[in-house]
């Protein structure tokens, strides 16, 4: 069966020890200045700033990193699990980062995490231990969803994902639009892989 072609970002699956991803989460800032979308699944990098006013939730200024959405070649250094809720002005159906809004987001530092992601085209298991670049994409504003791809023409010569291997989900297979798993190999909250 081919595997069916539905960009999800990138997606934490474990710690590299094995373990649980999740109490990794930490909150994280988009500035109503920054002015593009961002979705569940986005790589993004640390930017000059944080907070410079009371975030919603009570969050005093200066306690969130503010970030941008990491482009192709770009560090990357958290992947975005989920947005918090702006009970004060938000309509709560909205499942993405609204550009130029204020929002207090959930990631995952990627020093340390293997994700999932899709690729572009068709890498072979020959290419593991190689790495890639990220493909931009823009995301759903429906399903709140990134549509970044593993870049499957970068495999060897691209900067921000090391290939650990194929997915282990059941449907997936070698070929066009299989999901590997990965590391971010482009970093600057550490030293990268």
């Amino acid at each position: 069966m081919a595997n069916q072609d539905a960009p999800f970002g990138l997606s934490p699956i474990r710690s590299i020890d094995g373990s649980d991803y999740d109490n990794a989460e930490i909150s994280v800032c988009a500035l109503d200045s920054y002015a593009t979308n961002l979705f569940v699944g986005d790589p993004v990098k640390i930017v000059t700033g944080s907070n410079d006013s009371e975030f919603p939730g009570s969050l005093k200024p200066g306690t969130l990193p503010a970030i941008e959405k990491a482009g192709v070649g770009d560090a990357v250094d958290f992947v975005i699990t989920a947005f918090r809720p702006n009970m004060e002005a938000e309509d709560f159906n909205i499942m993405y980062g609204p550009a130029s809004t204020k929002r207090t987001i959930e990631a995952v530092p990627v020093l340390t995490t293997v994700f999932g992601i899709q690729e572009s085209d068709a890498i072979t298991a020959a290419d593991v231990g190689k790495k890639a670049s990220i493909t931009a994409g823009t995301g759903s504003t429906v399903t709140g969803i990134s549509s970044v791809e593993l870049d499957s023409a970068t495999i060897g010569s691209g900067t921000e994902l090391l290939v650990l291997g194929l997915g282990k989900a059941s449907d997936n297979s070698i070929g066009t639009n299989a999901v590997w798993e990965v590391m971010v190999s482009k970093t600057n909250t550490a030293q990268a892989v």
